[in-house]
C-alpha cells in the first residue's frame, strides 16, 4: 500500500485545491500502521512538500504558462 500526498500551490490565495502541482511525493505504508500513524505520515510529507514548493516559488524556479507549469 502506498500513501500519496500532493502539495498543490496556487497563485490565487484561498484556492489551495486549485492550480498547478509544484511538488509531489510518495510515502510507503503497510497494514501494520494504525490509521493515526498514516495520518501523521501524510501530514509530515505534506508539510515537507509544501515547504519545497514554496521554496521553488520564492527562488523563481516555477514558470506558469496557461495550463502548464514548469519547475526547475
Amino acid at each position: 500500500m502506498a500513501v500519496t500526498q500532493f502539495a498543490p500551490s496556487s497563485p490565487c490565495p484561498g484556492s489551495e485545491d486549485e492550480g498547478p502541482i509544484i511538488a509531489q511525493g510518495v510515502i510507503s505504508g503497510n497494514h501494520s500502521h494504525p490509521p493515526d500513524d498514516l495520518v501523521k505520515l501524510g501530514r509530515d510529507i505534506e508539510a515537507s512538500l509544501l515547504a519545497n514548493a514554496l521554496k521553488a516559488v520564492v527562488e523563481h524556479r516555477v514558470l506558469l504558462n496557461e495550463a502548464k507549469t514548469v519547475v526547475f
